[in-house]
This record gives C-alpha cells, structure tokens and sequence, in this order.
C-alpha cells in the first residue's frame, strides 16, 4: 500500500512537488521517491508489504528511463505473472511492482485485465508520450484526478491534488444535492470538490500529452449472464465457492510482513479466520481486532468467542471506543476522508486502526463484500421473484427512511433539475439487480473508500479476500435460491461451511451495524450538536434551514425512538466545510496518525 501523486503537462517545482507527495507520508511512511523531468512528475509514498529492499522503491524505471510506474496496492498473482513472463524479461527485484511493469512491455493497456489484485497505478510511457493509469476491478484503492485539458493531475487522497495549486477548492453543490435529497455518494465519478473526479472501478484512463486529450477505457464489469452457472448443481457450486474463496485467501497472505484480521464474530469475518488459521503454514500467533462499545447491547466481542480454539495461537484485541473520543475522532478522520461518511460505526473503526498501531502487523483481512455477492442483507429476501410483497429500491441498508430532504431550502433545491441518477439493471434477476447496485454503486464504494482511509491513516494495508474477481463472478451469477434459501441469506456459505465453524455463528442471522449513536446524540454529545446546528457558519450555509434542523433534532432528543442518521448527514457536511472549504489549515498543520515517517527532503529523483 501506499500513496502516488504526479503533475503531466506542466513543469513542478520540486520543494512543491515534494509537499504534494509528504501530504501521503502516513499512506507510506517507509519509504519514497520523486521522478521530475520538464513537465512530467511523478512521486511515491512507500508502505512496504512486498520486497522490503530498497529495490521496491519507487518511482520505478524501466527500460533506460523510458517507463516510469508509481503503484498502490498489490497485483496479488505476481508470482504467476512473473513466472510467465521470465523468458522475456529478466526480473531483478522480486517485487509486484516490476511485474506491472514487464506485463504492461508484452500486453500494453491490455496488462491490467491479466492483474488479480487491488491497485490504482500510473505509468508514464515516455516513448509514445502518454501516461496510462488504471484503478482496480472493484475500486478497492482509490485514484483521484483533475484535468483542465491540458495538465493532468492525479493523486491517492485529493488533499495531494488541491496541494499543487492548480485548482482552488470548491464544494460540488451538486454532489450536496444528491446527498441530501437522495443519499447517494461515492456512486459516481463525481466527489464534493468541484472539478476533482475520481476513476470509476475497473477503469484506465490515458492520457496523451501532446495533444493534450484524455479516455476513459472500461476493462471490466460483472458478466451478465451465465447459462452454465444458472444450472449448475447446488453441490457442485458449494465446492467450486470453496475452492474460489480457499485460493483467494491464500492469494492475500502473500506477504514479507505480519498478516492479522479485523474480526467481528459474524459469519464473513469468522470464515477468514477459520480459512486464514487452516492455510497458513509457518506456525505464528495470529492477531485479531474487534471494536467494543461500553455497552453490553453492542458489544461484539461476546460473538469472537466462539472462535478461540484454532491451530494456531490467536490473539484477540478489543478496542474500546467511548463518546470522550468521539469530536476529536471525527475531525481526524473527517481529515482522511475529504467526504462525508458514516457516522458512528465509522469512528470507531477509525479508532480500531489507531489501536493496531502499537505492534508490527502492517496487513489486515477483513471480509467486506460477502453480503453484496451472497445477499446477505434482510431486505435482499423482497427482491426474490417468489416474494410477492411490495419492493423498495431506495431502502437503507438497515431497512430505515433515512433522508430528510424536507430540511433543505427550496432556493437551492429548486436549482437543480431532478434528472435522478438511475442505477442500471443488467439482470433478469431483481435480485441480481440489487445486488450489482450495492456492490458497484451504493453501499460498497462508500465502505471501500473508509476502508482505505482509516487504515491508510496509520500505514496499515487492507485485504478483502471476498472480492476477488473471480469470486465476485461466480456468486453474482448463481441461482438466486441458492444465496436466499428457506428465509436463510447467504445459503450458500452457510451450507460450505457446515461443521467447519461453530452452529451459533454459522446460523446467525444478519446484525445490523451496532452502535450506541442515536442514545449518543440525545446524551452525552447532546451539547455539542447543538453547538453546530446554532452555529453562525452552520446558519449562514445556503443548502438548509439550520431553524428547522434545529427543530427536528429537539424533537428526536425528546422521543424514546427516531433516526439518527440525517442529523449526522448535516453535522458531518458543516463539519467538512470548515476544514476544506473555510480554512487552508489542513494542508499546513494536518493532524499527525502517530506514526514514524521517513524524511523526503533528500527524495530520490532522476
């Protein structure tokens, strides 16, 4: 993992440029280097998982400074890629980074579609004068760009971008509309930083600097149809699962670094234990991570019991997350994360990160993606073609009306015509259908991206072996009964896994996300959410009526029940506004993840 940032089309100073890649230290505190001729710079931030030499450095060169790569994350399959193309290209490092390199010489933009892996990477081609870059099948690692057509810039966080002063920081008032009005974030292409895009999953983007033009080429999307897998025989599909997911967890315990799992007592999350304990040869005490609430109503850890007796000596962590930490938490993260997010489960998963950092495991599993490629989510069982009830495709994930659009001020609704964003629906399944919204478009790319940020926070790399490709793939495609079966979700796992995890996890029904915000916000963080919402600034903003929010959030204060999740909407946007848009504070005094960070003054550069 780590972070890269480049300027094509026009010529850097290098103490700037410098300041643009130091903004990502804590993505890559290990190492770095910069690589500058006339207008093109390129620079890296190391975090090192893979070749801990000095030969993994990067910017890597490459055929006498006529390839040049700066990459974040992992082509996981690198030893068979290397092995492949040994004949015709002899390796000197024994890092994945080469090998996207020598794969890009015999393939050229073709190479990502032979990458299993999670990566956001630019190559600048010096001899056909262009620079080729390509984000992920499933948007695992983020890449963010600016382009005004003729500079190119481009970086893991926008942070790095709004740093080269070639574009001022402004709020996509748009991006606040759909917000607001329909939820919707991190769906799109679009961000909250007006002309800052970010590249849609399984996309390249190239760049030609000579006529100063750039495309967009999509490599990837789930196939849409599969006859075969429509009638595959439930037994054979169970083993063919097992052995996708068996290999994919293999895969992500590639590593020259401690390995450890984000654990939680779900199913996902106790399958990566139970496959990561049984493939891992060399015999290791193992680390696991559960977030704790000072409440026994949300307490997970009394779920990671059932889980303690493995081959391997396991470790299980708690971290305990209290209200006293709640503002300064969410300023940080709000900090890492340029957008708004989730509200309390995400604090204190940021929390968690912070509480890993005090030993050396520098890579984590976890198992994001198993509900969206299995249906595991309760309101999934409506879209079945044998359920006759009345199906809600604007439903939250836990089945919550979320949105109070009625807060907003009709002068800046009435702006936008209400030209709604339509997800596709490839399938003849609803289900189906569903499930390729959530995971390509809504729940999913919200979850990556916090993913990335609170663990890139304090140099930590995140796997997520449930969303290989080749996973992903075959459950999308298998017969809706056999992920929803008898009102059980996730069937199919359920039935792989029979007598291999203990019966009162493997038959648990779905947990919604447990929390203690909504008794939070009507108790102890009461007075400070008042403070915001009475706020001149929060006043003065054109999007709301701060009185009626006001309003709306005495009346949830005063009422045994209600949702939360709209008064955090309007907290975290005001939030994000007076850190990115009403001060320049966070680029001269960022607040530090509490990691050792090498100097780059004396950055490598050619």
């Amino acid at each position: 993992m780590c972070g890269i940032t480049g300027v094509i089309g026009r010529q850097m100073d290098r103490a700037h440029f410098l300041r643009m890649t130091d903004l990502l230290s804590y993505r890559g505190p290990d190492d770095g280097g910069i690589f500058m001729k006339k207008d093109v710079s390129l620079g890296h931030r190391r975090l090192s998982i893979i070749d801990l030499s000095s030969a993994g450095r990067q910017p890597m060169v490459f055929e006498k400074k006529q390839l040049i790569l700066v990459f974040n994350g992992e082509i996981y399959n690198y030893p068979e890629l290397r092995e492949e193309l040994k004949e015709e290209y002899a390796f000197v490092t024994k890092t994945d980074t080469e090998v996207i390199l020598a794969a890009y010489v015999k393939w050229g933009e073709e190479c990502v579609t032979k990458f299993n892996g999670m990566f956001a990477f630019a190559l600048w081609d010096n001899k056909n004068n262009k620079l080729f870059c390509s984000r992920d099948r499933l948007g695992v690692k983020p890449f963010y760009y600016f382009f005004d057509g003729s500079t190119l810039v481009f970086a893991s966080e926008i942070k790095s971008i709004l740093a080269s002063g070639l574009v001022k920081p402004a709020a996509d008032e748009y991006a606040i509309y759909e917000y607001f009005f329909h939820g919707r974030y991190h769906h799109s292409s679009r961000t909250f930083f007006k002309d800052i895009a970010s590249l849609s999953p399984g996309t390249s983007l190239i760049f030609h600097k000579h006529s100063g033009t750039m495309e967009l080429k999509s490599y990837w999307d789930i196939p849409k149809e599969n006859e075969e897998l429509q009638r595959i025989p439930f037994d054979e599909a169970k083993e063919k699962f097992l052995s996708l997911l068996t290999e994919s967890v293999k895969y992500r315990l590639r590593s020259d670094v401690p390995i450890g799992l984000h654990l939680s007592g779900g199913l996902d999350s106790s399958v990566l234990l139970l496959l990561f304990d049984e493939l891992l040869e060399t015999p290791a005490a193992l680390n696991a991570y559960t977030v704790v609430f000072n409440d026994p109503k949300y307490d997970e850890a009394i779920h990671v019991e059932e889980l303690k007796a493995r081959r391997h000596p396991w470790r299980f962590h708690t971290a305990g997350f209290s209200s006293a930490s709640f503002w300064d938490d969410a300023e940080k993260l709000l900090y890492h994360m340029e957008a708004p997010y989730g509200g309390l489960a995400t604090i204190a998963y940021f929390g968690l990160n912070r509480m890993e950092r005090g030993n050396n495991v520098k890579v984590l599993l976890e198992g994001q993606g198993g509900d969206e490629i299995l249906a595991g989510y309760e309101y999934y069982k409506s879209f079945l073609s044998c359920n006759p009830q009345p199906r809600n495709e604007n439903l939250y994930q836990d089945g919550t009306s979320f949105l109070r659009a009625d807060l907003l001020n009709p002068e800046f609704t009435g702006r936008f015509s209400d030209t709604s964003w339509v997800c596709p629906k490839p399938f003849s399944s609803a289900l189906r259908n569903m499930q390729y919204r959530d995971l390509r478009f809504t729940k999913l790319p919200r979850v990556l991206c916090f993913n990335d940020r609170a663990t890139m926070a304090f140099g930590k790399e995140l796997r997520v072996p449930f969303l290989d490709y080749r996973v992903v793939e075959f459950c999308m495609l298998l017969p809706d009964q056999y992920k929803i079966s008898d009102s059980q979700t996730k069937y199919l796992m359920r039935e792989a896994f029979k007598s291999r995890l203990p019966e009162k996890i493997r038959n648990a029904s779905k947990r919604a996300v447990v929390n203690p915000q909504h008794e939070w916000f009507r108790g102890c963080l009461r007075r400070e959410m008042e403070e915001i919402f009475t706020s001149s600034s929060f006043r003065e903003r054109p999007f709301w009526n701060a009185k009626k929010i006001f309003r709306a959030f005495r009346i949830f204060c005063d009422s045994p029940e209600g949702n939360s999740i709209y008064l955090w909407q309007y907290v975290n946007l005001e939030l994000w506004f007076r850190m990115f848009m009403d001060s320049s504070a966070w680029m001269k005094n960022p607040p530090s993840p509490g990691i050792p960070s090498k100097d780059l003054s004396e950055a490598v550069s050619f």
